[in-house]
């Protein structure tokens, strides 16, 4: 249970992660 738990805050922080990198390029390529 505690490492089930300790894997799903680990992918939602590396989902987080992406879609602000993702965010961040989409905002750039509009900018330039």
């Amino acid at each position: 249970m505690e490492k089930k738990l300790i894997f799903s805050q680990a992918d939602m922080f590396y989902t987080v992660a992406g879609a602000s990198v993702l965010t961040s390029i989409l905002y750039f390529i509009t900018v330039l």
